[in-house]
C-alpha cells in the first residue's frame, strides 16, 4: 500500500511574511520620527546656544550687551561657527562682512 503524500501547507510561513513585512514597516517610520535613530525617544534632539545680534551692527562699531542675546537652537539647525556666550563677542569691533562669502558675519 502506498501512502499518499500531501503537500505541505505554506499558510504559515505566508503569515509569518505577512507579519515580518509589518514589523518592519514600523521600525522604519519609528526610525524616521526620531531623527534617522540619533536620539532615544522622549529626549528630543539637543539644543545649542548661539549668540545673535538683537539689530543690525555697522561695521567698526563696539559691540555691548544689550545688541546681542543668546538664542537655543536645534543641533542640527544651529549655525556652525556661532560664538556660544555673549563674553565672547562684548566689546569686540564689528568687521566688515565678505561679499564673497554669503553669511559671512566677522567681528
Amino acid at each position: 500500500m502506498a501512502t499518499e503524500v500531501k503537500p505541505k501547507s505554506n499558510r504559515i510561513l505566508l503569515i509569518f511574511g505577512v507579519f515580518l513585512a509589518i514589523v518592519a514597516f514600523g521600525g522604519a517610520l519609528l526610525v524616521g520620527r526620531t531623527g534617522g535613530g540619533t536620539t532615544s525617544l522622549g529626549n528630543g534632539s539637543k539644543n545649542v546656544p548661539a549668540v545673535v545680534a538683537t539689530k543690525d551692527i555697522p561695521a567698526s562699531t563696539q559691540i555691548t550687551a544689550d545688541m546681542v542675546t543668546v538664542q537655543q537652537f536645534s543641533s542640527d539647525q544651529a549655525p556652525p561657527y556661532a560664538f556660544r556666550g555673549k563674553d565672547l563677542v562684548v566689546w569686540q569691533v564689528c568687521g566688515d562682512p565678505d561679499p564673497s562669502r554669503p553669511g559671512d558675519h566677522r567681528l
